[in-house]
């Protein structure tokens, strides 16, 4: 295995989920809203060659500029500049347009964003280990974490155990 400390691969900031990781995340989130099947219905950041879900939009249709009314929400942003968007994004379509928005983000819990919105407004899931993202040659520099906003209170904290993931 690659030191991802040393992997200059991870200094791109689009990272493709494995889709073993995103069906167990789909299966972490049928348990926490107590539904047999839970399927994302969109994914507003994705590429052509990384589709998991019936609806989505790419960087032409710009995810950003288009409602989630009404959806549930997969989301695994552009890391770097222009996450803080998409972050926002997520709260207020959770919020405002009846969206549940699962995000899929690094665990950088020094950050004002994560303290000021993630944190007040969305469920954190601490995900054990590392993912290696589709294209890496190893795992990335930190952990990973779910932020979930659904505009619901269904628990406050909650720790979720992904060892074996990637």
């Amino acid at each position: 295995m690659v030191d991802p400390r040393k992997d200059k691969s991870y200094d791109k900031t689009e990272w493709m989920t494995p889709l073993n990781v995103f069906r167990k995340i789909e299966k972490f989130m049928s348990e926490y809203f107590y539904v047999m099947d839970f399927k994302f219905t969109l994914d507003p950041c994705t590429t052509h060659n990384n589709l998991k879900v019936p609806k989505y939009f790419t960087k032409k249709e710009d995810g950003l500029k288009q409602s989630w009314k009404d959806e549930i929400v997969f989301v695994n942003p552009p890391y770097g500049p222009g996450i803080d968007d998409w972050i926002m994004k997520s709260y207020e379509e959770s919020k405002y347009n009846n969206a549940i928005v699962v995000m899929l983000l690094s665990n950088f819990t020094d950050t004002k964003i994560f303290h000021q919105i993630i944190l007040k407004y969305a469920e954190v899931v601490f995900i054990e280990g590392r993912i290696s993202f589709v294209g890496s040659k190893g795992s990335p520099r930190e952990g990973s974490i779910l932020a979930i906003f659904d505009n619901q209170s269904h628990r406050k904290y909650l720790r979720l155990t992904v060892r074996g993931l990637s």
